[in-house]
């Protein structure tokens, strides 16, 4: 194989570089506007047009433009629709720098702790196809509702929540002097517990211990997950399997 010249005529076997996804060469000529190519590294095969070869503007569905690791692969998904981003690249596109782009303010949260990626999921035709199937508006992404603890995003472990209810299952930072989740310790050396309920405030009691404030706390955050968790199915926002998950969800202290 041999680079080409820049204004020499296209032949078969003539080397050129893609901008993004890396050499091809050419395969077939039919003339100008329509010579066949096949990427080196990838063996995509396309058909294209000579000034298209020449310049570059040409990419491989099967490159791993997204981070090293994604790929957009070969189907009728797009990353753009009328040259904006699609919800769904939006997601994945998230999804793979959170554990893959050591630049992404949530890769230390994600990537660094071990956090992957379904291999099946690094080709964007795959998670769209399910992102079609599954997606409910105004949702999040959640990996570990089906197993706690979870580290691989992948379409056995992932469903959509309502950001509403996936609020509800964040973790809050852990309080100093090991008092556990939703504990507050009191001037007075009591310990009390209150939990948020449609954005407001509501105070549990104050106790003689933080075990004892803990289980108050306990009992009332999982009352307000299971009310939200039924509401949201009714209305037809939940899968059922994430609504039993939800309905059995136990409240850790730490």
């Amino acid at each position: 194989m041999r680079k080409k010249a820049p204004n020499n005529p296209i032949q078969v076997n003539d080397v050129f570089y893609s901008k993004r996804s890396g050499p091809f060469k050419v395969i077939e000529d039919n003339g100008a506007f329509d010579i066949t190519v096949q990427f080196i590294e990838t063996g995509t095969v396309k058909k294209t047009q000579s000034a298209h070869a020449r310049s570059g503007n040409l990419l491989d569905p099967l490159a791993k433009t997204v981070f090293g690791v994604g790929f957009i692969g070969e189907g009728n998904h797009k990353s753009q629709n009328k040259m904006q981003s699609n919800r769904a690249w939006t997601v994945w596109h998230t999804m793979m720098a959170r554990c893959y782009n050591i630049n992404s303010k949530s890769y230390k949260s994600y990537g660094q702790r071990g956090v992957a990626v379904d291999e099946t999921w690094h080709n964007f035709q795959n998670f769209a196809s399910w992102f079609e199937d599954n997606y409910i508006e105004d949702s999040d992404i959640e990996k570990d509702i089906i197993k706690r603890g979870n580290k691989v995003y992948g379409p056995a472990t992932c469903r959509f929540i309502p950001r509403a209810i996936n609020n509800l299952l964040v973790k809050p930072k852990i309080k100093p002097f090991g008092l556990p989740r939703g504990v507050t310790k009191r001037t007075s050396g009591r310990y009390s517990s209150a939990v948020s309920k449609l954005n407001k405030r509501i105070h549990i009691g104050t106790f003689d211990s933080a075990h004892l404030a803990f289980i108050a706390y306990k009992e009332a955050k999982e009352d307000v997950i299971k009310e939200r968790a039924t509401e949201y199915y009714e209305r037809g926002k939940l899968t059922e399997d994430v609504h039993q998950i939800l309905m059995n969800y136990e409240i850790y202290p730490y």
